[in-house]
């Protein structure tokens, strides 16, 4: 009765075989009681028929569930197999992503070092100290925004008093800036300190334009100072700052002129003052009034130039310190996103 009941299986078979062969049997012993007396067709054994019958049932429910399982278990091994084929695709996948990964830190720790020492040989390049000149106190600061970063600054002095400084920014960041910092170094050193800061900028932009370096430029500003003179020359940099002790103010010596590296015929314009008891002198990349903010808003050369101007009475170590201040609260939690570069000079 169980079997018969059970949907969408071939066990009802066996039940209907043993129905069949307990009727056989019943039949059988009917006859063995002479209750009948004439079976059938004259079978006297038929509960024979019953048990073959009962037999062929559950032989036919047998294969019916062998082959039930045998279908279960080749759809098994297909899906073996598939997942087989994800398992083996996914650990490809992983020996691959893997491989890469190894790849790209070897890479990158090849490009690290190669920074690194790029970065050492830049900074190698800087004066290791600052000229040590009568009446004048001269401090300065760095602060790249990579690992390599394109400003620059050096001093030529000689014992009769006179200070050349230089100060540049190639464009761009990386082993290009530094290339072009390593030219701008060897050039500068070659010069003498009695040259003309118009011909050694006129006489730079020539040798770089001829090295077609491609779209690599250098702003630079050069300053001469002799005694109370100062003549000053400049290839696209931001203004010179003076802080006038006397009457309190910032002048602002604002030349406009192209990059080094530009057309030959160019000539670079010139602008001389002088250097009063108390007064400071500011060259600065444009790292600092381009600064940004988390606003995205900017410094500015205007706002620069008051900040200036509220600290430029301190000595030139201590002004130095005070812009750095100014610059952190100004940038805040923002990313610096280009060289910072401040020389600052103060007539004793």
């Amino acid at each position: 009765i169980r079997s018969i009941r059970q949907e969408w299986s071939w066990g009802w078979l066996v039940g209907v075989g043993f129905i069949v062969a307990i009727i056989l049997i019943g039949y059988q012993v009917l006859i063995l009681t002479e209750t009948i007396t004439r079976p059938l067709f004259g079978i006297y054994l038929v509960y024979v028929y019953g048990l073959v019958f009962l037999a062929i049932t559950v032989s036919i429910n047998l294969a019916k569930k062998m082959s039930d399982t045998h279908m279960d278990l080749e759809k098994q091994l297909v899906q073996v197999k598939e997942l087989s084929l994800k398992t083996i695709e996914q650990e490809r996948k992983v020996k691959e992503e893997e491989l890469s990964r190894k790849l790209l830190e070897a890479d990158n720790q090849r490009k690290t070092k190669e920074l690194e020492e790029a970065r050492n040989l830049q900074l190698s390049m800087l004066p290791k100290s600052v000229p040590d000149v009568p009446d004048l106190e001269i401090a300065v600061y760095m602060k790249t925004a990579s690992e390599v970063g394109g400003d620059y600054y050096d001093f030529k002095y000689d014992r009769n008093g006179t200070l050349i400084i230089a100060i540049g920014d190639a464009t761009g960041h990386g082993m290009k800036a530094g290339t072009m910092v390593a030219t701008i170094k060897g050039i500068f050193t070659a010069e003498s300190t009695s040259t003309d800061v118009v011909t050694f900028l006129n006489k730079s932009n020539s040798i770089i334009r001829d090295m077609r370096l491609g779209n690599i430029y250098m702003a630079m500003l050069v300053a001469k100072i002799e005694k109370e003179k100062v003549t000053i020359s400049s290839a696209g940099m931001p203004p010179a700052l003076i802080y006038r002790s006397a009457i309190n103010r910032v002048e602002e010596i604002k030349l406009q002129a192209i990059p080094l590296g530009g057309p030959a015929d160019f000539t670079y314009p010139r602008r001389e003052t002088s250097l009063s008891k108390g007064d400071t002198l500011l060259l600065m990349s444009d790292g600092f009034p381009e600064l940004f903010n988390k606003q995205k808003e900017i410094l500015d050369y205007s706002r620069a130039k008051v900040l200036f101007g509220s600290i430029g009475e301190k000595s030139a170590s201590d002004t130095i310190k005070s812009l750095l201040k100014e610059v952190e609260i100004w940038k805040g939690e923002a990313k610096q996103e280009d060289d910072i570069t401040f020389v600052v000079v103060k007539k004793k």
